[in-house]
């Protein structure tokens, strides 16, 4: 017996070509069983033991743009171009990540109780427009052939529906706050003093501006998903708009008790980026950061350029690895009951997409947390081709 290596969460053993030939053969030659895969009205698939398809509908084929023939042999992460099923190292199924995937879960659980099974998951997939996010919902079943063991996959993509259904919880709840205090200080305007009708002038114009920048943002993240946003690289002083932003989230509400400090700076601070963008991509970084941290904590952000532009956004607190695992997913949130999970998701797809940039995290208890974006853009024109 060839000793396969220890991994992450399941074994990382393959079927070999001639064995998955064979199994191929032995469901296509079963009337009831290709029958069953065809009519299914889902992308569906059947599983042997070491995860692998060894067979698929035309509905999966269309659903990740591969032929039914190549998909044989594949496991299903590597079929969606899952972003953790990188090759040889990564294989899907046995990356730490995989532990809180409910596909790889779904199978699991199904061959070994032989039961079946219904789970919800988020994907990261590479695709020719960079990283794209899914939403899927899988169902597994076992089958038996042969005297042979196999699991029925079935996956339906929500993809669109949690779409939405984030997006406009986000953004109502938040431009449903704005606007309510909006109108409680035209109610009570008139019957102010004038030092408080210049307190409360100021007040509703921050308000209005939140109002401009949460549609703003809404109809970006649309566009950016869309593949259709349109970017346009600017000089920018990572100074002066650090400063900005840092002084901005140290007076919002969530920051009592806690400390956003000044931005520290290494290096040339001039670069060329989007300043929509890149505002967005740190305020969000910013405020999560904020958001994590306890009272007394201090936020901290800093800018390095030693030949590549580098935001760093530290706080003291530490992620779980079940969070560390799925934060870039669109619909992976920590805060129960709200529509969240957009703000780390958007920041990657930003900054892969349109900042040519990366994103990335360490995350411990000794050291904390911080985010690290980095914009490898040296030229004007270097951005508007990569654009």
């Amino acid at each position: 017996m060839t000793h396969q290596p220890k991994t992450l969460f399941d074994p990382v053993e393959f079927g070999t070509p001639k064995q998955v030939a064979t199994q191929n053969a032995l469901l296509a030659a079963d009337p009831v069983v290709a029958t069953m895969l065809d009519s299914f009205p889902e992308p569906a698939a059947v599983l042997n033991r070491q995860r692998q398809i060894v067979l698929a509908n035309d509905k999966l084929a269309a659903q990740v743009n591969r032929s039914r023939e190549s998909l044989i042999g594949m496991r299903t992460g590597e079929a969606f171009a899952c972003i953790n099923a990188k090759g040889a190292s990564d294989l899907c199924g046995t990356g730490s990540s995989c532990r809180f995937c409910g596909n790889a879960n779904a199978i699991v659980n199904s061959q070994a109780q032989l039961e079946p099974d219904v789970r919800e998951f988020r994907l990261l997939c590479s695709s020719e427009n960079g990283v794209e996010a899914l939403d899927l919902q899988v169902w597994t079943n076992p089958l038996t052939v042969g005297g042979e063991q196999f699991t029925v996959f079935a996956v339906r993509d929500t993809s669109d529906e949690k779409r939405r259904s984030v997006l406009e919880q986000l953004f109502f709840h938040d431009i449903l706050n704005a606007a309510t205090a909006l109108k409680g200080i035209i109610k009570i305007w008139p019957r102010l003093n004038a030092q408080q009708s210049e307190k409360m002038h100021r007040m509703a114009g921050d308000l209005t501006d939140q109002i401009v920048e949460e549609i703003q943002a809404h109809r970006d993240l649309t566009s950016a998903e869309r593949g259709d946003f349109a970017v346009e690289p600017e000089e920018i002083d990572a100074a002066e708009l650090l400063a900005g932003i840092c002084a901005l989230h140290a007076q919002e509400a969530i920051a009592a008790g806690k400390h956003v400090a000044g931005p520290q700076l290494e290096g040339p601070t001039s670069l060329l980026s989007v300043p929509l963008l890149l505002r967005r991509v740190l305020g969000n970084l910013i405020k999560n950061a904020v958001e994590a941290s306890s009272s007394g904590d201090t936020v901290t952000v800093s800018f390095r350029n030693h030949g590549v532009p580098t935001f760093l956004i530290h706080n003291p607190g530490v992620m779980s690895e079940a969070v560390q695992a799925q934060l870039f997913q669109r619909s992976f949130t920590t805060n129960e009951g709200r529509g969240r999970g957009v703000g780390a998701y958007s920041v990657k797809l930003f900054v892969d997409r349109y900042l040519n940039g990366n994103v990335t995290f360490h995350s411990t208890a000794q050291a904390g947390t911080t985010f690290v974006v980095t914009l490898p853009v040296a030229s004007k024109d270097d951005a508007a081709e990569s654009a």
